[in-house]
C-alpha cells in the first residue's frame, strides 16, 4: 500500500513537472517552422499561453515558408504574453522575406496580423499579401498590420514600442472597402467599436513603421488615435513614420484608387509629437489609377498637437470626375 502511495505521488509529481515544462516561457532564438511549431499559427498560439521569457525571444522563419492566416487573423497578445513583454525581454519576428496570404474575410474590420495591447515586438520582412479570391467588401482584407487595444473594458491596454519594418504589403484597393496596409486604432481585434481611453497605458505610443512597402492600398498607414478632451493627454505620442533618413523611409504606391473619396495615402490622427518623414508616395506607380475625388499625400489632423514631416516626396495625379475636387500634397 506505501508503495502504491509513493508511486501515485511520484507520478503526480512527474506530471507536475511536465504541465509546468509544457507552459514554460519562450526564450532564446527559435526555427520556424519546426516539428513543435509547424505555422506560424501554432507558434503565436503557444506564445499567448506562455509569454516570452529572460532575455527575450527571437524567431527566424526559415526562407520559403509562406504562410495562411488562421480565421480572423494572427492575433498576437493575451494578458499573459503582454505582462511578460519588456524592454529586456522584446520579441522579434524575423520574416526572411516570406509573405503571409491573407485569411478570407467575413465583414468590414478585417486584418491579416493583429497586436493586441503588445510592447517591444519588432516585426521584419514578413510581408502580407491580399489571397486573389478574396475580391469582395466582405472577403476583403480592411487591414494588413493592425494595432490594437487588448481590452474592450479598462485597463485597455495598448500598443507601445513596436516596430514594422521591411515589409511588403499589397492588399486591394479596388473592392469597395477602405483597405489600410498599417493601421492603428484603439478598438479591440474582436470588434472595431471605439474605446474611451482613460489611461497612458492604453495609448498606442512610440510605434515605429519603417522602410515598408505598400502596394494596392486605399491608405498606406492610417494611425487613427482618440479624440481626447483638453488638456489633450490622451493622444497617441511619439510615433514615427518613416524615421530620420531615406534608408527607414516607406514607400507607398498605387494607392487611393477610384472607389472612394476623402482619402489619403498617409493620415495621423490625434497624435502628439509624430515624425512623418523620409517616404515616397506615388498613386498611379505600379499600376494606380487617377482617384475620383478629393485626396491627399500626407494627412495630420489635431488640436493642440505637435508633429514633423520633412523630407517626404509626394506624387499625386489629379482627379477625373471635375475641378472641384481637391488634390493635396500634405495637410496639417
Amino acid at each position: 500500500m506505501k508503495s502504491l502511495l509513493r508511486s501515485g505521488i511520484l507520478l503526480l509529481a512527474i506530471m507536475g513537472i511536465m504541465s509546468s515544462a509544457v507552459l514554460a516561457q519562450l526564450s532564446g532564438t527559435l526555427i520556424i517552422p519546426n516539428a513543435t511549431y509547424p505555422t506560424l499559427a501554432t507558434f503565436i498560439t503557444a506564445l499567448n499561453t506562455q509569454g516570452v521569457g529572460t532575455g527575450g525571444l527571437v524567431i527566424n522563419m526559415i526562407p520559403g515558408s509562406p504562410q495562411t492566416a488562421p480565421p480572423g487573423g494572427y492575433r498576437l497578445g493575451s494578458t499573459t504574453l503582454n505582462a511578460s513583454l519588456s524592454i529586456a525581454k522584446p520579441l522579434t519576428i524575423n520574416g526572411n522575406n516570406n509573405v503571409i496570404t491573407a485569411q478570407v474575410g467575413t465583414g468590414g474590420a478585417d486584418g491579416a496580423f493583429f497586436l493586441s495591447g503588445t510592447d517591444y515586438v519588432t516585426i521584419d520582412n514578413l510581408g502580407i499579401q491580399q489571397a486573389a479570391a478574396n475580391n469582395t467588401a466582405t472577403t476583403a482584407m480592411e487591414y494588413g498590420y493592425a494595432l490594437m487595444n487588448l481590452n474592450s473594458s479598462a485597463p485597455f491596454d495598448g500598443c507601445q514600442h513596436n516596430a514594422i519594418r521591411n515589409c511588403s504589403i499589397q492588399l486591394n484597393r479596388s473592392v469597395a472597402n477602405f483597405s489600410i496596409a498599417i493601421y492603428t486604432a484603439h478598438a479591440t481585434a474582436a470588434s472595431s467599436s471605439a474605446l474611451t481611453i482613460t489611461a497612458s497605458g492604453d495609448l498606442h505610443n512610440d510605434n515605429k513603421f519603417y522602410s515598408n512597402n505598400i502596394s494596392n492600398v486605399v491608405t498606406g498607414i492610417f494611425l487613427n488615435g482618440y479624440n481626447a478632451p483638453a488638456p489633450y493627454l490622451l493622444y497617441d505620442k511619439n510615433n514615427d513614420i518613416g524615421g530620420l533618413s531615406m534608408a527607414t523611409g516607406n514607400t507607398i504606391t498605387n494607392f487611393l484608387g477610384n472607389n472612394l473619396t476623402n482619402i489619403g495615402g498617409i493620415s495621423i490622427l490625434y497624435q502628439d509629437s509624430t515624425n512623418v518623414s523620409y517616404n515616397v508616395l506615388n498613386d498611379t506607380a505600379n499600376g494606380g489609377v487617377k482617384p475620383v475625388g478629393a485626396i491627399w499625400g500626407i494627412n495630420a489632423f489635431a488640436s493642440n498637437s505637435s508633429f514633423t514631416m520633412n523630407n517626404n516626396t509626394v506624387v499625386l495625379s489629379a482627379a477625373f470626375v471635375n475641378s472641384t475636387y481637391y488634390t493635396q500634397g500634405i495637410i496639417g
